[in-house]
This record gives structure tokens, sequence and C-alpha cells, in this order.
């Protein structure tokens, strides 16, 4: 191991991808395609599990415009036959929180955007947008202290 790398914050995954036509056509293939191209799932992933937490946080936001707790999440899966282990459905979260993607307040969950009654999820790529700004802005004073350094 490098020692730099005990300096790693986070790292941000954004995957440039064709968006055809036949993606836009269902939810479920859009919400695979963003979580794909968002890096929260890799290519060739079989597990389902992330893609179901999405669809049932996506769904209970744009409809009831309001948070989830984790027993929510649990029952909607239930009700809907996405069988899930609520340690899977809590280690998602926090993957997903720590991504920027699904903030928490209150023991509720729900996606980063700017506004609860605000349908605009759109702000989840605000949050990816300022992630990446900040890292390059660090790797900008690096490269100027490198130059300095020849």
């Amino acid at each position: 191991m490098i020692p730099e790398s005990q300096y790693i914050e986070s790292a941000i995954i954004v995957r440039d991808m064709r968006l055809p036509q036949e993606v836009t056509l269902t939810r479920a293939s859009l919400i695979r395609w963003l979580a794909l191209a968002l890096g929260l799932i890799n290519p060739n992933e079989s597990r389902k599990s992330l893609i179901d937490l999405v669809e049932i946080m996506l769904n209970n936001q744009l409809k009831a415009r309001k948070g989830m707790s984790v027993e929510e999440i649990m029952e909607k899966m239930r009700v809907a036959g996405k069988a899930c282990s609520e340690k899977t459905v809590r280690y998602h979260l926090l993957r997903m929180e720590k991504k920027g993607v699904v903030r928490r307040k209150n023991k509720e969950y729900s996606f980063v955007i700017s506004d609860l009654d605000d349908a605009g999820i759109e702000s989840i790529a605000d949050s990816y947008d300022a992630r990446y700004r900040n890292a390059m802005e660090k790797v900008r004073m690096a490269l100027s202290a490198l130059k300095g350094m020849y």
C-alpha cells in the first residue's frame, strides 16, 4: 500500500454511458442505467437489492414527497415481494449516503434534492458535480505545487 492512500476521502465514479432510446422506455431500465452511470453498481452485477431499494425510495419520494425509515423501506420491499435483509438495506443506504445520493434526517432516508416538496431529483447530479469540483480543485493545487518544484 502506498502511504498516500490514507488521504483518500472518497471516490467519485461517474460512467460516461450511451443512453439509447430503449433504456428510456421503462422505469426499471432507467433505474439500472442510473445506478450503473453513478457507480452505485458495477457492470455485470447480478444483485438486484440496490435497484429494488432505489425504485422503492424513488416511488415514495416522488409520490409521497417524504423520506422513509429503514422499517418503512423493509415493509414496502416485503409488500412488493422484493426480499432483502435489513442489513443489506442499511449497507446500501450507507453507501449511497457516502456517495452523496441519499441523505438521512431524523432516521429517515431520502434522495438528495433541494427540498422534499420538490420533485427535482436532478439535484443528485448537482451533488456529484460539487464533489467532483472539490476533488478537482485539490488536483489543481497539487499540479501547481508540482510545477513549482521544476
